[in-house]
């Protein structure tokens, strides 16, 4: 069974039972694929989470390489530019 939209649970309509209420298997059946559509949600939500967290290292990893490739790029320059100077003098 897909999982229900919004529209489908605005849109429910239900027959009516003897005596104008409604039948209970059919509202019944309608809580379940609720429940069944609540509970794949819910399993979504809790894996797009955990890729979101995993993701979030990842970046934060990349983010320290990035600086630590950066300062070594500015203190090989610097030695450069030193090592420039003290062959020009």
């Amino acid at each position: 069974m897909a999982n229900l939209t919004l529209e489908d649970i605005a849109n429910i309509s239900f027959p009516r039972a003897n005596f104008g209420g409604y039948r209970a298997e059919d509202v019944d059946a309608f809580i379940d694929d609720v429940q069944v559509s609540y509970d794949n949600v819910l399993k979504e939500s809790a894996e797009l989470k955990r890729k979101l967290a995993i993701l979030a290292q990842k970046v934060e990893e990349y983010r320290n390489e990035e600086d630590s490739i950066r300062n070594t790029l500015l203190s090989d320059s610097e030695a450069g530019r030193r090592l420039s100077a003290g062959s020009q003098a």
